[in-house]
């Protein structure tokens, strides 16, 4: 990532370790998107929608007793919900980190630029991206859980044990190399289908208003310019819509694992607390 200085100089993060005369604004702009999002927010939106729509999809009996679809439709729409408030809110950390502004000179760039509609400005994407990661770090972490969990209660249970079923969700305090497991595996295929989602959203809101990336003016005309023209783009001929999808796929994958095993291991010390409090 490069910053602005002032004078219009541009400054690398190596020199802003080695140098100490870069001035301090330079240095605190490297954490502007503190400034512009909060993930707590964000993250309790998930869960409480994620709550409320299990057990309104619960309550419809819809599915066999067991099933695994309610508890995974209800993360990823509970994911989906969240992007009302995180879409923006990225968007308006995008505009920071590209000129270097505060956050109530970004937003209101945006307004002015672009009004309503552009805080909004890639959010297909932003609903595909967090429906893919809700689903996974919400549904599929705890379901398997409760599966490792079952499947290690069974070796002690005999045979019997081992052929009963493990219930979605009935694992609300797994140990903690089952949550360790259960989380790698769910955040590893969240970091891969959610990465091409982040990619084109990211790069429909940095190059918002770009008249030379007209390709980035609509959702599916974003994903084809990224995957294709971007990809021809590269040195060397270009690298493939392979590595232009997945682009930053290594340190955003260690993150959201990283994320999927706090936040259940978090959300599994609370619904224990909520059941002990009952």
């Amino acid at each position: 990532m490069r910053k602005r200085l002032r004078g219009g100089a541009l400054a690398t993060p190596s020199q802003l370790l080695s140098s100490r005369s870069l001035p301090l604004s330079c240095a605190l702009s490297f954490f502007h998107q503190i400034n512009a999002t909060s993930f707590a927010p964000i993250t309790a939106i998930q869960f409480g929608a994620n709550k409320a729509y299990e057990q309104a999809l619960t309550g419809l009996n819809l599915a066999a007793p067991g099933s695994a679809w309610p508890t995974l439709a209800a993360a990823a729409a509970a994911g989906a919900t969240s992007t009302l408030v995180g879409n923006p809110a990225e968007l308006v950390m995008i505009r920071q980190q590209q000129h270097g502004t505060s956050l109530g000179a970004a937003a209101a760039g945006v307004w002015r630029q672009f009004g309503l509609r552009g805080f909004f400005r890639g959010q297909t994407m932003a609903l595909g991206r967090e429906s893919v990661y809700a689903a996974c770090y919400l549904g599929l972490c705890p379901l398997l859980a409760a599966e490792l969990d079952a499947r290690r209660a069974a070796g002690a249970g005999g045979p019997a044990a081992a052929l009963a079923p493990a219930a979605p969700g009935a694992s609300a305090n797994p140990a903690g190399a089952t949550l360790v497991a259960a989380g790698t595996v769910a955040g590893l295929i969240a970091a891969l289908g959610s990465q091409p989602f982040d990619t084109v959203k990211t790069r429909m809101q940095a190059y918002m208003g770009d008249a030379g990336r007209p390709g980035y003016a609509g959702s599916a005309r974003a994903a084809v310019a990224a995957a294709v023209a971007d990809g021809r783009a590269g040195p060397g001929g270009g690298r493939g819509p392979f590595a232009t999808l997945w682009a930053g796929l290594l340190p955003r994958g260690f993150r959201i694992v990283g994320a999927t095993i706090i936040l259940q291991t978090v959300r599994s010390a609370a619904l224990k607390h909520i059941e002990e409090g009952e």
